[in-house]
């Protein structure tokens, strides 16, 4: 399709606008990525240190032969011959899949499926691309290396603490940023009204409210920093309350006879 655009819009482009707020950049010169530790031909135990590109939008994990073990056709892997396609165009068909070792410490590791990609692109003889999925499954901690490529350094692959999933380490942060937001918080504003208006606050009737402060009353386990009630409350504490006594005789409103004892009604 051909797109025709006239002398003034040209110069119209040419023009910079001004934004009251500060932009965001398109991009950076360098991707995310990490430096790996392979372990190649599995028998004698050879070790390599590469550069990997963390691709988080890549769809498939891609490494030059000479990384890998176990190359054999992608059938053998019950996996279909792939082209990849991009900005660029589409490559040749990639038929061939091998698995990269990377060594976690000196006694684990984890295999990756990777499928053979022997062209060198730019100044990379050796591509090794580990793909969103790959990233996700083999549990690497995405956000720190994104935050030292960011800087343009690249860090040696770290994974999630205590072994966690993606899905768990996500849940952590939302959990830690509320808690610390309580913890941190500097003003006028307690604490606990501040959970008051949080979503994880939930309203009570008043016949539960009244059941929690009785339990909590007959029990004496919990501690209630402050607690106010209305008159209907407080008259089915004491009506509740002498029932249980019984025929006790009470000196008043605040004390009775209980098993030849003089104590506290309430």
């Amino acid at each position: 399709m051909d797109a025709y655009i006239s002398e003034v819009q040209i110069m119209s482009c040419d023009e910079v606008e001004e934004f009251s707020t500060e932009l965001i950049q398109p991009g950076h010169r360098t991707i995310c990525s990490a430096m790996v530790n392979l372990e190649i031909n599995s028998k004698r135990k050879h070790t390599k240190s590469v550069k990997a590109k963390l691709d988080s939008c890549g769809s498939v994990s891609i490494a030059h032969s000479n990384l890998m073990n176990g190359i054999k056709t992608a059938k053998k892997y019950n996996l279909p011959a792939i082209r990849l396609r991009g900005i660029g165009g589409k490559t040749n068909l990639l038929n061939k899949v091998g698995v990269l070792r990377i060594k976690q410490t000196q006694h684990n590791h984890c295999d990756l499926l990777c499928y053979v990609f022997d062209e060198a692109i730019g100044q990379t003889e050796e591509m090794l691309l580990i793909s969103m999925s790959a990233i996700i499954h083999a549990k690497i901690n995405i956000l720190h290396h994104m935050g030292k490529s960011n800087k343009d350094e690249c860090d040696d692959l770290q994974f999630w603490p205590d072994g966690k999933t993606f899905e768990e380490v996500c849940k952590d942060i939302k959990v830690s940023n509320e808690v610390h937001r309580v913890l941190k918080h500097k003003g006028q504003v307690h604490p606990r009204d501040m959970y008051l208006s949080s979503d994880e606050y939930e309203e009570v009737d008043e016949a539960q409210l009244i059941n929690l402060l009785i339990g909590h009353i007959e029990t004496g386990t919990t501690i209630i920093e402050e607690a106010y009630m209305t008159e209907i409350q407080l008259r089915r504490i004491v009506e509740r309350t002498a029932l249980e006594a019984g025929e006790q005789q009470s000196d008043g409103d605040e004390r009775m006879d209980k098993d030849g004892e003089n104590i506290s009604k309430f």
